[in-house]
């Protein structure tokens, strides 16, 4: 009887696994047109003057800081 349980689990195995494997296969290609719109969007939008790195920094005295945005040349941001 343990022989028994132990193959259909052995098959059972296998079968999902392949399954699993052949699910895995199908591919989805894209045309030219949903690349390129893809290739857009990862790229960003720049505006003319909008070249900046926006972060933010601490200042203040002890007791009283507050965040200030600062700008620094090299990004893609306007300030």
């Amino acid at each position: 009887m343990k022989k028994i349980i132990l193959s259909v689990a052995v098959v059972a195995t296998a079968a999902i696994a392949g399954w699993n494997y052949q699910q895995n296969q199908n591919k989805v290609e894209m045309s030219d047109l949903a690349l390129a719109n893809v290739e857009a969007l990862a790229q960003g939008e720049t505006l003319p003057g909008c070249n900046y790195y926006v972060y933010y920094d601490w200042e203040g005295s002890f007791g009283n800081t507050h965040l200030v945005k600062k700008c620094a040349p090299g990004g893609t941001s306007c300030c």
